[in-house]
């Protein structure tokens, strides 16, 4: 058997671990921030009021189907809240990612108004860790996406670890 044959059946061993682990980091981003939305279902609220509202724009330059960039909106939404006298600040509208059209982020943005009161839900154990929103933005999707990832990488590397073994009973 020659260094080659071993180095390109090495390949798929290592490419189905690098899916893997990207899946696993991926599920359980997803399975967290499933668990934090669940949570904050229970925790308490308090008036809180936002302090400033404004539109992150982010152009992702490789083509899209349509041929062009894509643009993601975020209404980027800080408030602050005072919990047993400790003034906090935070601009965490609902756990996950919240990237959408410009309209839906305009209405977003226009549905938190500077010098609004606003129901914040925070943390008992944790003040500092606090939402605007109970909704659910793509943690499913993340832990279906991330589940592929484990299953194409395990697939992959259950292929290198046959496609090795094949190669060192041929060499015998």
């Amino acid at each position: 058997m020659n260094p080659t044959t071993i180095f390109f059946s090495i390949i798929p061993v290592f490419l189905g671990m690098f899916f893997f682990l990207v899946g696993g980091l991926v599920c359980f981003s997803g399975v967290r921030s499933r668990q934090l939305e669940n949570a904050s279902r229970s925790w308490p609220s308090i008036p809180g009021q936002v302090t400033s509202a404004e539109m992150k724009v982010e152009t992702i330059n490789f083509r899209t189907r349509l041929g062009g960039p894509s643009t993601d909106y975020r209404p980027l939404i800080r408030y602050e809240y005072v919990i047993e006298g400790i003034r906090y600040q935070n601009d965490q509208i609902t756990f996950g990612a919240i990237k959408m059209d410009k309209a839906n982020a305009e209405a977003k943005l226009a549905s938190y108004p500077v010098g609004s009161t606003v129901t914040v839900y925070y943390n008992p154990k944790k003040p500092d860790q606090a939402v605007l929103e109970h909704t659910d933005t793509g943690s499913i999707l993340f832990i279906l996406v991330g589940a592929v990832g484990l299953v194409i990488g395990l697939c992959v590397v259950c292929f290198g670890i046959a496609l090795i073994a094949s190669f060192l009973n041929t060499a015998k």
